[in-house]
């Protein structure tokens, strides 16, 4: 009877360390670090469309110029997508998402035209593709590494 005691009391320190052992196996959930997400990006870029240093050092700055023009248009756009009550406030909301993305469009071909004067047209079409192309695999590996979950943050519409 004390055989088995012991043998129950065994089993259940084996199983609370292989328990322990499983959940620091767990990767560590990464935070967000846009520093670093603006130098992968940089270098992304710069390797794709093989600017130079020089070619760096004058279009980065015109780069992130227009992405800081681009984030406070988005922060806008969802600033403007409350959940709407009546048929006019939907329509208001969707003509509202429509003028900042054509805003969008509009700040994108400001900033294309300052490139092509930094940088050669094909120059310019390889960063272009390039950081499409990196923000996709970004967001394709958030869920590995940054704990983001997809479902987490839905909204429900009532009709």
């Amino acid at each position: 009877m004390e055989t088995k005691h012991h043998i129950q009391r065994l089993a259940v320190i084996v199983f609370c360390c292989m328990l322990g052992m499983g959940l620091s196996a767990q990767p560590e959930m990464k935070k967000f670090n846009p520093e670093q997400f603006t130098n992968d990006l940089h270098n992304y870029i710069s390797k794709k469309a093989q600017l130079t240093a020089d070619e760096a050092k004058a279009f980065f700055p015109l780069f992130d110029e227009m992405k800081e023009k681009e984030r406070a248009l988005y922060k806008n756009q969802r600033k403007g997508m409350k959940m709407p009550q009546t048929d006019e406030d939907f329509q208001r909301a969707i003509e509202e998402y429509d003028k900042i993305d054509l805003s969008l469009k509009k700040l994108q071909l400001t900033y294309h035209k300052k490139f092509l004067k930094v940088l050669p047209a094909k120059k310019v079409f390889w960063v272009i593709h390039a950081e499409d192309e990196y923000r996709r695999y970004f967001l394709r590996n958030m869920t590995k590494g940054f704990g983001f979950q997809f479902g987490k943050h839905k909204k429900t519409f009532n009709k």
